[in-house]
């Protein structure tokens, strides 16, 4: 089936019912097309280099196998993941790999778009353990150009009612 794309992006989301042999529309699925406008900063091209401190310990005879998500919000309140990083084995405090990621995939081109960074403790069997997260924007991580530390506290939500917890870690941006 054909459709016009000027029209569904001009609605800046649809729902097209998938139905390979014209049954029933939607006995496939659903494909979902959603536009975005992207701001003017989408050619610049930034790289964040994380590390994390005092994560807490998740697997029962080592420590913590961390790996982090960046998470990008949309103007519907979803989030989309931007970025997955490789999990570094049996450490509290890893230092991941410098990554470089173009500002149209980050935060499209918005500087204040809110980023969430949600650290996990990697397992084999895929049920990865949640730590923490935090959450922050382009502006806030552009702080720590110039090689200025900043650092914000993992919070873990189920935690937050324990007395006397006051974070799972902190993780820390080392440069912009």
């Amino acid at each position: 089936k054909s459709f016009n794309l000027k029209f569904y992006f001009h609605q800046k989301q649809v729902s097209l019912p998938l139905s390979p042999y014209h049954h029933t529309p939607g006995d496939c699925g659903l494909l979902l097309v959603r536009a975005v406008e992207v701001s003017d900063g989408t050619r610049d091209r930034v790289t964040l280099d994380l590390t994390a401190q005092n994560l807490d310990k998740k697997d029962l005879f080592s420590e913590s196998d961390p790996f982090y998500c960046v998470y990008r919000r949309n103007l519907d309140g979803t989030d989309t993941l931007v970025y997955r990083s490789e999990w570094i084995k049996d450490t509290a405090s890893p230092d991941w790999a410098p990554i470089t990621l173009d500002c149209a995939k980050l935060c499209l081109g918005d500087w204040a778009r809110n980023l969430r960074i949600e650290v996990y403790d990697w397992d084999m069997d895929g049920g990865h353990d949640f730590i923490g997260d935090c959450n922050t924007c382009m502006d806030e991580l552009a702080q720590g150009e110039g090689f200025q530390i900043l650092q914000w506290d993992l919070i873990n939500p189920k935690k937050v009612e324990r007395k006397g917890y006051e974070n799972s870690g902190q993780i820390v941006v080392k440069s912009v």
